[in-house]
């Protein structure tokens, strides 16, 4: 006799129970057959009452089966009995028979880390088989089988693996049960093969053995950290809550500084004193982490971490729009007035680059920590990475570019640049003029006057200033051109017949109209260009057509009033004294200024 072949499927119980289906083909070169013995690693088997041997010829008649009895001797291998023993002649048949056992007596299951090792043996053959395979049938979990190596000599920890040779594997998942078929190409003589799969433990989860039970995690917290490690973590945590303290602190002198400078008021997000913010953020912060990474539920430290964030964070200041004063416009030294005028810079604030270049050392730093901490415990890192965030409320709230424009360091900038363009204006001089509020020694405003010579009759003034637009990342500085005239004078007609859709507003005078023109790209170069083509237009109309002298209406003398009121009534007060025309609007600096 000879085996030719040889076929197996293992079906697992949750219960720990096993059914093995063989299917042995072999050939008969004599007879009659009537017995023989296989030998199996299987102990303490469940034999079925019958089993059948089957003529393996094609066709119908071929296919009746022969009855064939089994019996597991006492060494273990199975005694085959063929027909009553009266066996069968020669030619090629199929053996197929099944048999139960228990895999935790067979010492089949053992536990492997977080999942179980399950492994069954094969028969021994006398013959090499090739293309043995083993389909195992395990019930459905939401990790899938999957092969492992086989280790001999038991299930202990003394015992050591061996190479079992090459295997095919196919995992089909099903609804109700997850199949493994291990696929082996060729088996030597007299080879017992360890078929060898790690399975979820849930699929065997009505087994209640305490070997197959993961080891339950260390607690955290219970190990008694020594007292050296005990006092280095208690100084690190103390030196960073006074660090991030004293950062506070030094974020709230820069904030509070650059706020009043613009004449606004700093605005925390929690409206606390300083002193209460500085003393709670630092232990907050630092009590969070140590909260984060000694205790097995991080929500509390969580909540501090986020608590000294808040603290820390500004919102966007509010300024209350209010008339100004009144003033009066006189000529000033332009070298000192549009001197360049340095911005103070903060090391905690990303708008301006000392900030940012802060910023960026920081976050480096925090990702090279993060990084480390990473190689040592994940879970820790990713607590670090979140807690990291405090350095955006530090360096990215409270900015200088949130407070309302500087106009005199705006408007000196700007004006430099056009003063330095308008030096080749060859029928032109430029001035600078500056409004100092009643009672001050300071301008609040300055612009540039253009005086062009052998101009039309009835130019006052050709005024440059600086407007303020409301963007999305703060204020704009925008350049106006502001071109005064005397109304009905030929000046005053000749712009309007040059410029159809210009908007006359009325000036500081009765008598006086002002024309108010923003060029198309809010750039020095263009409002230069607009500048020279005003003047251009106003000295040709000159020597075009030379006009009479225009008498120049004054206001009406009110007797009611003493001379230093009617001299304070002439004086500007920052916004018209009268009512506009129904089509023109209020001069901008004179509304928000």
């Amino acid at each position: 006799m000879h085996t030719i072949a040889y076929e197996a499927r293992v079906e697992v119980s949750r219960q720990g129970t096993a059914k093995i289906d063989h299917m042995m083909r072999i050939k008969v070169g004599g007879g009659p057959l009537r017995t023989f013995d296989l030998k199996i690693a299987d102990r303490n088997v469940v034999l079925p009452e019958e089993a059948w041997l089957v003529n393996a010829r094609e066709g119908i008649t071929a296919a009746v089966p022969i009855p064939v009895h089994l019996d597991q001797r006492p060494d273990g291998d199975l005694r085959v009995d063929i027909d009553g023993k009266r066996g069968v002649g020669r030619g090629v048949y199929e053996l197929r028979f099944s048999y139960t056992i228990d895999l935790l007596r067979q010492d089949a299951v053992a536990l492997d880390g977080t999942m179980l090792r399950l492994v069954w043996t094969s028969p021994r053959f006398d013959d090499g088989i090739d293309n043995m395979k083993t389909t195992l049938a395990i019930p459905a979990a939401p990790t899938e089988p999957r092969a492992a190596p086989f280790r001999a000599g038991g299930m202990g920890e003394d015992s050591t693996f061996q190479d079992a040779g090459a295997f095919l594997t196919t995992v089909t998942r099903m609804p109700e049960i997850d199949e493994i078929s291990l696929l082996r190409p060729h088996v030597a003589k007299r080879e017992g093969v360890a078929w060898a799969v790690r399975v979820d433990a849930k699929a065997l989860g009505d087994l209640n053995d305490p070997r197959l039970r993961p080891p339950p995690a260390p607690d955290p917290v219970a190990a008694e950290m020594p007292t050296r490690d005990r006092a280095m973590g208690l100084g690190v945590l103390a030196a960073a809550a006074l660090l991030y303290s004293l950062l506070v602190a030094l974020k709230h002198r820069d904030v509070t500084r650059a706020a009043n400078e613009r004449g606004v008021q700093a605005r925390p997000l929690i409206p606390l004193g300083i002193a209460l913010r500085v003393a709670f953020a630092g232990p907050m912060l630092a009590g969070g982490v140590a909260w984060q990474m000694l205790a097995p539920q991080p929500l509390g430290g969580s909540l501090l971490v986020l608590g000294a964030m808040l603290l820390t964070c500004y919102v966007p200041p509010r300024r209350a729009s209010q008339a100004r004063g009144p003033g009066r416009w006189l000529p000033l030294n332009g070298r000192d007035v549009l001197r360049a005028q340095t911005c103070s810079r903060s090391w905690l604030d990303a708008s301006t680059w000392p900030g940012m270049l802060a910023l960026l050392i920081a976050s480096a730093g925090a990702g090279v920590g993060v990084w480390q901490l990473s190689r040592v415990a994940i879970y820790h890192a990713h607590l670090a990475a979140i807690d990291s965030v405090v350095l955006l409320a530090l360096f990215g709230t409270g900015l200088r570019r949130w407070l309302p424009g500087d106009p005199m360091r705006a408007a000196s900038e700007m004006l430099r640049k056009l003063a330095d363009q308008l030096k080749s204006l060859r029928d032109a001089k430029v001035a600078v003029l500056g409004r100092i509020p009643t009672g001050a020694s300071v301008p609040d405003e300055i612009r540039l006057l253009v005086r062009a010579k052998n101009a039309c009759r009835g130019l006052i003034a050709l005024e440059v200033g600086v407007g303020w637009f409301q963007g999305m990342g703060g204020p704009i500085a925008l350049p106006q051109v502001l071109l005064r005239a005397a109304e009905g004078s030929p000046c005053h007609e000749a712009i309007t017949a040059r410029m159809r859709s210009a908007r006359w507003v009325r000036g500081r005078e009765t008598h006086e109209r002002v024309l108010v023109l923003t060029p198309t790209l809010p750039t020095a170069d263009a409002a230069a260009r607009l500048v020279r083509r005003l003047a251009e237009w106003v000295c040709q109309e000159s020597k075009a057509a030379p006009s009479p002298p225009v008498k120049v209406p004054r206001p009406p003398r009110v007797r009611s009033q003493s001379r230093a009121a009617a001299s304070s009534a002439r004086m500007s007060s920052g916004r018209s004294a009268s009512t506009a025309k129904p089509a023109s609007e209020p001069l901008p600096f004179q509304d928000k200024w």
